[in-house]
């Protein structure tokens, strides 16, 4: 019953706003859940790493009408239906890559639940908490660090990253080398338990930014399965970050 309505709730936030009317009618509903932390901020640049179906950077450009948004998306599919929902937007970029600690190519092992493919092996513990996200084969796409694709001069400050990569998020940290320097504020989805072969847990995500300047502000939108929290959002700022 709760999360009927909350769906409701969702598709009635989601016809109040045109462009998200307009890729509802593409089959992508924009990730309003993240609209009111998006309004805690004036950010001026977005990097939005995991961009799918441009699901997040929906959300991003209603409540940041002037911000540059950077998407990186490996899967072509995707690439597709993000093109054709920002087509007409010269603020929006795809950088059709993986996101990760080194260039090259790259196995990416598919899902039955495309949103749930990842960099890294899809472990036990993913199908057994959320059944049907199984494998479902792999394919080689194109990795790239951040530092690779987008340069200083692209980071007009403020700057948010948002990670959303199904266990890959320390490879993506890893490879934005210099570039964190310029970056306030990290958004990270995360688990608090192994999903995917090898993945970074919450904590070690966590230790990683802090020890790089980087302070826990708060935990958003977890995803509670059996009683449990599994994943949720972790905001990061950088220590004396306006």
């Amino acid at each position: 019953m709760r999360r009927t309505a909350a769906r409701a709730v969702k598709l009635v936030w989601l016809l109040g706003v045109p462009s998200w009317r307009r890729a509802l009618r593409a089959g992508v509903a924009a990730a309003v859940e993240h609209a009111p932390m998006l309004r805690e901020g004036a950010w001026r640049t977005v990097v939005d790493v995991g961009a799918n179906r441009g699901q997040f950077a929906l959300a991003a450009r209603a409540v940041l009408p002037g911000a540059r948004i950077f998407s990186l998306e490996p899967m072509e599919e995707a690439q597709a239906v993000w093109r054709g929902l920002f087509a007409e937007d010269a603020a929006a970029t795809l950088i059709p890559v993986a996101a990760a600690a080194e260039a090259g190519e790259a196995r990416f092992f598919l899902s039955r639940s495309p949103d749930c493919s990842s960099l890294l092996p899809i472990g036990e513990g993913q199908v057994r908490r959320f059944p049907g996200t199984g494998a479902a084969g792999c394919r080689h796409v194109q990795a790239a660090r951040l530092d690779g694709v987008l340069a200083m001069a692209d980071l007009v400050p403020p700057v948010l990253l948002k990670i959303d990569v199904q266990g890959a998020e320390r490879e993506v940290l890893e490879g934005a080398g210099d570039l964190l320097s310029a970056i306030r504020d990290v958004w990270v989805e995360a688990s608090f338990e192994a999903l995917y072969d090898g993945q970074a847990l919450a904590g070690e995500v966590a230790g990683w930014l802090g020890a790089r300047g980087f302070r826990l502000t708060a935990v958003r939108n977890p995803v509670t399965v059996s009683g449990g929290v599994v994943q949720a959002d972790l905001c990061f700022r950088r220590e004396g970050g306006a």
